[in-house]
């Protein structure tokens, strides 16, 4: 319980961080770009934070607490099941059954 404590300390603070940069830069950024390149500037670093969320975050809906830190402590893998990401997974199976979405040990 004491790392989930740390860790949402931690992403808390990297919040107000990015929060802290993005008001510190909007200024510079409109007097460069005006307003059409800023919200430019920063919908594609939201669309890239977008993609890393998709691509390498575990789907966690349905899953219970104990499965979600068996996965950050490596004990457990849980496949996504998804059209886009199952597209570039590696095809190395051949029994029928690991190809199924499901908790593998």
């Amino acid at each position: 319980y004491r790392s989930r404590g740390m860790a949402t300390g931690m992403a808390a603070a990297c919040n107000y961080v990015i929060v802290f940069l993005a008001t510190k830069t909007n200024y510079n950024l409109e007097a460069s770009f005006h307003i059409s390149g800023t919200f430019a500037i920063y919908a594609i670093l939201a669309f890239i934070g977008t993609m890393y969320l998709y691509l390498y975050l575990p789907e966690t809906e349905n899953k219970s607490l104990a499965e979600i830190e068996a996965y950050y402590k490596g004990n457990q893998k849980i496949f996504a099941n998804d059209c886009l990401i199952n597209a570039f997974r590696k095809k190395n199976h051949t029994n029928t059954d690991v190809v199924k979405p499901m908790l593998v040990n």
